[in-house]
């Protein structure tokens, strides 16, 4: 799960891109292949959090 505080985040999961902007979440399975992208001059501000099953 991604917050995005501030600026704007291009995630890319797999083959699709998705633009979560400031104040928004996305919610995604992190096994897959995926890459945080910052298309803008300005810094990215997010709060990521992680949750794994059956530890």
């Amino acid at each position: 799960m991604i917050t995005v505080l501030s600026g704007t985040l291009n995630l890319r999961v797999e083959h699709d891109s998705y633009i979560v902007h400031e104040h928004n979440t996305i919610y995604f399975i992190n096994n897959n292949s995926h890459e945080y992208i910052n298309d803008t001059n300005e810094d990215i501000l997010m709060n990521i959090v992680v949750k794994y099953e059956n530890l």
